[in-house]
């Protein structure tokens, strides 16, 4: 029998939170029909909505699907109520799933870009209360163009 330092098993408690807020191991796919926030750059936030998280938990994760016209890049966002909030993109390495940060994500031109379970979507650390489902958080999206879009994007478990 392995017995486990508290360390350890923080450690293990984080990774298990983590995995299950990305979505690891599920389908990818666009949400169900949800909020749209158009931009004045020909930008689109559509069906966006974030994971209910449990007091303590450690993460939670948001999706949503972004278009631009023109073309342009999404390079940071923010939420009041988390102490950060990441781009982060799941790769397979050697038949095993793991998050990666990622500097920024593209958007070509008139293509709809998702942020989705099991690819590339919002890593939301350290929430300051519990999510609960019916809730909505605001999250302010920032693009390499210069512009900013916040949209009001709904607790829900989908």
């Amino acid at each position: 029998m392995r017995i486990l330092t508290p360390f350890a098993k923080a450690a293990a408690l984080g990774a298990l939170s983590l995995a299950a807020a990305c979505g690891a191991g599920e389908e990818r796919g666009d949400a169900a029909a949800g909020m749209a926030a158009q931009g004045g750059e020909g930008l689109v936030i559509s069906n966006g909505y974030v994971r209910p998280a449990a007091p303590g938990a450690m993460a939670t994760a948001g999706y949503a699907t972004l278009t631009s016209e023109a073309g342009d890049a999404l390079v940071s966002v923010r939420a009041p109520g988390f102490r950060a909030v990441e781009l982060h993109t799941v790769i397979e390495e050697d038949g095993v799933s793991r998050m990666r940060p990622l500097d920024r994500l593209a958007l070509p031109a008139g293509e709809a870009v998702s942020l989705a379970p099991g690819g590339a979507h919002l890593m939301m650390m350290g929430p300051e209360a519990p999510l609960e489902e019916g809730g909505a958080v605001e999250v302010t999206f920032t693009f390499e163009s210069g512009e900013t879009e916040t949209v009001s994007l709904p607790v829900e478990r989908r």
